[in-house]
């Protein structure tokens, strides 16, 4: 069983956040549990073009998962000096990217989570985040 020491995380990059954080997170049978077999890395997808500000780019999201072939959740990683808010904008434009390649009304990549391990924003494809989560300060509320 994976367990996330909510104490005693520390991040100094976005690497660290996903191994520390997310990939515990998403995969652990005490949060969301999502089987590994679902859980996919950036290197599963072929680079979509987003338009991530100035100019439209190959974009690749951190994670994915994936249920009967479609794509239903994008996770999105950022360095704790990061914006979490940045995070969860480029996976929404990718989640929305993903979304086209299907007809209308049929958006397989509902769900968001985007983190810089300071936060863990989580919402739907097409909307502000539902749940703002800081990790350190729910360890403080349940102590």
């Amino acid at each position: 069983m994976m367990h996330i020491d909510f104490q005693a995380l520390e991040f100094n990059s976005e690497g660290d956040v996903e191994s520390k954080l997310l990939i515990p997170f998403v995969t652990g049978e005490p949060y969301l549990g999502i089987p590994i077999h679902n859980f996919f890395s950036k290197d599963y997808l072929a680079p979509t073009p987003i338009d991530k500000g100035r100019k439209a780019v190959g974009y690749y999201p951190d994670f994915s998962v994936w249920m009967h072939a479609f794509p239903i959740l994008i996770i999105e990683a950022k360095a704790p000096d990061a914006s979490v808010e940045q995070g969860y904008r480029e996976a929404a434009l990718y989640a929305q990217q993903r979304n086209m390649n299907y007809p209308a009304g049929i958006n397989p990549a509902q769900f968001l989570i985007a983190s810089n391990g300071n936060r863990v924003l989580f919402g739907r494809w097409d909307a502000n985040p539902e749940f703002d989560f800081t990790p350190s300060e729910s360890v403080r509320d349940h102590a």
